[in-house]
């Protein structure tokens, strides 16, 4: 594996792609998941001095069974609660450079996040989870799920079992590749993070089980697939690192992924999703969110999208 510092000087050309997040959301129930991901969230708005919303939201469920008589002061008292431990979150953070603006609303989780991306332009979306169980996500579903799904932006979901170090570093990244339309914007994204950060980029690809038992063909398949990754790559992608291509085989695509940013010791994994309605949120587990479930590492969602990739005012072309 080589150090990891660049080896040779960038020089990023005007039709490069730059990932460059202006407005990000921060969204915080205060639970440990939330504390968890807060150090990413800062560490990205430092880096790419971002303006950052930090919000929370109350769930009006809460006061299901509040005396209506009570029910303006038990809505005041919550209110000032919140606000204060917003205030505490944001004053966690010492460096005075940092943009904030502080938001608390009222209403279903989910959809006041969207409104608020969709209104103020969000560019990234940083979440915590903790990942829920079968019977909780069927009741309850997943505020994280919802959110990748339908943002339209893309969003770092910080699994709770992530490291928790105070200063996120980007050094690895892995960017599984299915080969579908929509790789190179995953793999865009990819590209322009280890750029800026200095980083070396993993390409992998799972292969089915049944192919890869066939000995007789097994050699030729996976050169086939290390030259399909190749092909997503510009051959002056002008990357710090040589590019590694990792080929693996298994029947679960999420355990794969996760084993292997585990191996290479990834800091973030960046997968391209699919759009989804709300109620997948309640479903059954996709391979998506298996693979935050699953990962000891932050996961960047991309929206499978033209317009992720050409309109967002987070991807712009580079200037000299």
């Amino acid at each position: 594996m080589p150090e990891l510092a660049p080896q040779r000087p960038l020089h990023t050309r005007s039709s490069d792609f730059q990932f460059a997040p202006r407005m990000m959301l921060f969204v915080t129930d205060f639970s440990k998941a939330c504390q968890n991901a807060w150090p990413y969230a800062i560490a990205i708005a430092h880096e790419y001095h971002s303006k950052l919303l930090l919000v929370h939201v109350i769930d009006p469920v809460i006061f299901a069974n509040v005396p209506s008589k009570l029910a303006g002061a038990a809505r005041e008292l919550v209110r000032r609660e919140k606000e204060g431990q917003l205030k505490l979150f944001q004053c966690s953070e010492s460096t005075p450079e940092l943009d904030f603006e502080l938001l608390l609303r009222e209403g279903e989780v989910a959809d006041v996040l969207l409104r608020i991306v969709q209104k103020r332009g969000v560019d990234l979306l940083v979440a915590g989870t903790r990942g829920r169980s079968r019977t909780e996500r069927l009741l309850l579903g997943s505020v994280a799920e919802k959110l990748f799904r339908q943002a339209g932006c893309a969003s770092l979901v910080v699994p709770e079992r992530a490291s928790s170090d105070e200063q996120f570093m980007i050094r690895r990244i892995l960017c599984p590749i299915d080969f579908s339309p929509d790789s190179r914007t995953a793999v865009a994204f990819a590209t322009s993070i280890a750029r800026r950060h200095g980083a070396q980029l993993i390409l992998m690809h799972v292969l089915r089980d049944d192919l890869a038992s066939r000995e007789s063909e097994k050699d030729w398949v996976v050169h086939n697939a290390r030259h399909q990754l190749r092909k997503l790559l510009d051959q002056d992608n002008n990357l710090p690192f040589e590019t590694l291509f990792e080929i693996t085989a298994g029947a679960v695509v999420p355990e794969q992924i996760s084993r292997t940013a585990t191996e290479y010791g990834a800091d973030v994994v960046i997968i391209s999703v699919h759009p989804a309605a709300g109620t997948v949120a309640h479903e059954r587990e996709r391979n998506a969110y298996k693979t935050i479930r699953w990962s000891r590492c932050a996961v960047l969602t991309v929206p499978r999208s033209r317009h992720s990739m050409v309109a967002s005012n987070s991807l712009t072309l580079a200037e000299h």
